[in-house]
């Protein structure tokens, strides 16, 4: 009987350890399962984050170009407007006077002005000099057996001994050609500037379909 009796705290130390040091170890395993998984769907959020700032990293870049490709037309643009406005009529449109159709019939109902176009003798206007490089482009093919100089007299005779009128449609016609060559240069630029922004979309979206490969293979 003393035996059973001595026995009997044993057994129940054994219970204690059994019902209160187990469910102790059962929930420090639950809170480590618990920050697992708060781990995991951070790294999630922080992937899909990612993936949303690769993006818009892509588009900020076609947008940044963009707007140099803008920048440069818009430059080239102010200074046509400056070296045509130099030489105009005070208060005069940015449209050159040798383009205006009513030039003629505005308040000097006069000969067109000189500086625009021209004088009989000499082309010293930076305008005047460019339409009259047009015009030995475009008449000096008649020439080309002759040397430049002959061919610079012949044509420069030529242009002196030319009215008013027939300037206003030369320079008409430079101006024509210019505003194409411009279009094409702009087109040209949004064609290279859409087909650099396709390629950075799809390297973009290329990258985050391999690194969402590889995270579902790891």
């Amino acid at each position: 009987m003393v035996n059973i009796k001595e026995a009997a705290p044993e057994s129940e130390g054994m219970y204690f350890q059994i019902y209160y040091l187990f469910p102790r170890a059962n929930t420090k395993e639950q809170k480590i399962k618990q920050k697992c998984s708060e781990l995991k769907k951070r790294i999630q959020e922080v992937e899909e984050c990612n993936e949303v700032s690769l993006l818009a990293l892509s588009r900020t870049r076609a947008s940044i170009r963009r707007s140099r490709i803008q920048h440069a037309v818009l430059l080239e643009r102010l200074q046509d407007r400056l070296s045509s406005t130099s030489s105009a009529e005070p208060n005069r449109p940015w449209l050159p006077a040798y383009l205006d159709d009513n030039f003629t019939s505005k308040k000097n109902s006069g000969p067109p002005n000189s500086s625009v176009l021209g004088s009989k003798d000499k082309v010293d206007n930076p305008q005047s000099r460019e339409i009259f490089d047009y015009f030995k482009f475009t008449e000096g093919k008649q020439y080309q057996s002759s040397s430049e100089e002959v061919k610079h007299e012949i044509l420069r005779n030529k242009w002196n001994q030319m009215s008013s009128e027939e300037r206003c449609t030369i320079a008409k016609r430079f101006e024509l050609e210019q505003c194409e060559t411009r279009e094409n240069h702009i087109c040209e630029s949004n064609e290279v500037e859409q087909k650099n922004t396709e390629s950075e979309d799809e390297f973009a979206s290329r990258e985050v379909e391999r690194e969402i490969r590889a995270r579902e293979i790891s």
